[in-house]
């Protein structure tokens, strides 16, 4: 089964995405917990430190829900499509259809409306929900950062179903695909110290990437058994 954050995470590397759910080489973890909390105690600071109290705190915030249309009918909606699933923030109705609203802890990027990861979820959401019927048709989407604006997009579930047609065909391939040759990228990725000894072309089989981490040999090692 493929995850909609396996769609994002395919968009951002393709490699990285087959070393976790194919090969399955678990990344350093992170403490992801505690930098949700971080963001979201930030965003409240940051806007106690606009306002002259709470209470305008608290009229800032039910202006902004109300500005969203529709009426809430649903929250966490899990769905299933196919091969794909997915968890739906909250789920809205208007008298022509639903619209998703996609909730993120992050910040919103500068210079344009959305971060592209953030509408292919939406895009990924839609096609599940109209694959339901029970929440048919989806006229829109709403994504609100941690500045608490929503964001009006146009789902594209099309899209969706074309990069969940890839992602299946990547999972099912044995070999490590190509790196993205990324700075901006690699520098923020775990499996980067794990890249850098594995061939940027790939070739490597899921099988001989795994024999690393359970003999004492090293990844350099194994590519050298693999080049004989």
């Amino acid at each position: 089964m493929v995850s909609v954050s396996d769609l994002t995470s395919y968009t951002f590397c393709k490699r990285k995405l087959w070393l976790s759910k194919k090969a399955k080489i678990r990344s350093s973890q992170r403490d992801w917990g505690s930098i949700l909390k971080y963001r979201v105690l930030r965003s409240i600071t940051n806007l106690l430190d606009s306002k002259d109290n709470i209470h305008s705190l608290t009229d800032f915030m039910l202006k902004t829900i109300t500005e969203i249309p529709g009426e809430i009918v649903d929250t966490e909606v899990y769905l299933r499509r196919e091969k794909l699933c997915g968890k739906i923030d909250v789920l809205r109705k208007t008298d022509d259809g639903y619209i998703i609203q996609e909730e993120k802890s992050s910040d919103p990027p500068k210079g344009r409306k959305v971060w592209e990861r953030d509408l292919l979820q939406v895009d990924a959401y839609a096609f599940l929900a109209e694959g339901s019927h029970e929440y048919s048709p989806i006229i829109g989407g709403i994504i609100v950062y941690n500045d608490l604006k929503p964001r009006e997009v146009k789902p594209d579930p099309e899209r969706a179903e074309e990069v969940l047609r890839q992602v299946i065909w990547l999972l099912e391939s044995d070999d490590l695909p190509e790196a993205e040759r990324s700075i901006n990228k690699c520098g923020k990725c775990d499996y980067y110290p794990l890249c850098q000894v594995l061939p940027q072309e790939g070739g490597l089989t899921d099988t001989e990437i795994r024999k690393a981490f359970v003999t004492e040999l090293s990844p350099k090692e194994i590519i050298r058994d693999h080049s004989h």
